[in-house]
């Protein structure tokens, strides 16, 4: 669904502000591909695009950053009631600050296990490849 993004920053170093403020807003859209109760695997689709203005203290102008995040996730039932997997791949694509606009994306790969130990109480761990490409595409 819907969301609004706010930061604020206060920082200096050397003596220089570095201070900053930011708004925007995004939306979340989510789109289950497969239920993992019906088909034994769960696959979702997410598209997540976002705008944030940020308004950076002692700079002449403001910059707008644009995101867009592509996702696929996967889980299934390794033992019923016990143990559960699931793998996600994420794309994220920025363009950001003011014209001409820097362009970047983060891959990021994660697979993770959970264990339930009892009803309502889980256990987990993740591991996660994270590269970040200097284009909108996966070149570095």
């Amino acid at each position: 669904g819907p969301y609004v993004l706010g930061t604020f920053t206060d920082a200096s170093a050397g003596g220089i502000s570095a201070d900053s403020r930011g708004y925007g807003a995004g939306v979340e859209m989510t789109y289950r591909l497969l239920g993992r109760d019906m088909h034994g695997i769960g696959l979702t689709l997410v598209i997540d695009p976002s705008v944030t203005r940020t308004d950076p203290d002692g700079i002449a102008r403001n910059f707008t950053t644009y995101n867009t995040g592509i996702r696929l996730f996967a889980d299934k039932t390794l033992i019923p009631n016990t143990l559960y997997a699931a793998v996600n791949v994420s794309q994220d694509l920025t363009w950001t600050g003011p014209s001409p606009y820097g362009r970047s994306s983060t891959l990021t790969l994660a697979g993770s296990l959970a264990w339930q130990v009892q009803a309502g109480l889980y256990l987990s761990g993740e591991v996660r490849d994270m590269r970040k490409h200097n284009e909108l595409g996966l070149d570095k």
